[in-house]
């Protein structure tokens, strides 16, 4: 599909449309934008040192990257639902499994896959709204929206989770975020469009 097919079917997306690719791409970074405390929380949940936990940012900010940019070369050639599927299977999933280890490769490694799935999500969102009727309105709403859910992230959401349950409620909380656009992928509105 060239880029001439790609913004003609975009231009006559939905409101509906428009609304999960933003939740997408404000969701989708969910562990990147509220990185600050997820490390806290790393940090008494495994006991890494500053070194451990410089390295396992840096990991699942390189999957985050390479989600999008991957995103970018497979929309092309898969269906968009399967893509968005298989980003949403990893992300939920292996922040799920993160709860479950405690050493730094282990956890390097499931923050990298987590970050792909996470950045897959956001690179679609970025890819259909800047094909959208007004995508500077639209991408700019994104943005707006990712530092707000930042901010509600930080101050609230993960302070209460952590002093609640731990890193099982961040975790959780983070796995069933991405886990919610399942039904995204199966939802008939998708079916128009991607």
């Amino acid at each position: 599909m060239n880029v001439v097919n790609l913004q003609d079917e975009a231009r006559q997306e939905s409101a509906p449309f428009v609304v999960v690719m933003l939740l997408l791409g404000i969701l989708g970074p969910t562990v990147f934008l509220g990185l600050p405390a997820i490390v806290g929380q790393v940090e008494r949940h495994c006991g890494f040192g500053e070194a451990a936990l410089g390295l396992s940012s840096f990991v699942e900010v390189l999957g985050e990257s390479t989600g999008t940019l991957l995103v970018a070369f497979v929309l092309g050639r898969q269906p968009v639902r399967w893509v968005l599927a298989g980003a949403v299977t990893l992300a939920a999933g292996a922040n799920l499994g993160t709860l479950a280890t405690h050493g730094l490769v282990a956890y390097s490694a499931l923050q990298f896959i987590a970050g792909v799935g996470s950045g897959g999500l956001n690179g679609i969102a970025l890819r259909y709204l800047s094909y959208s009727r007004a995508p500077e309105r639209n991408l700019g709403i994104m943005l707006m929206g990712q530092v707000t859910w930042s901010m509600v992230l930080l101050a609230y959401i993960f302070p209460m989770l952590s002093d609640a349950w731990g890193a099982h409620g961040v975790f959780g909380f983070v796995a069933c975020v991405l886990g919610v656009f399942v039904l995204a992928s199966a939802n008939s509105l998708l079916t128009l469009y991607v």
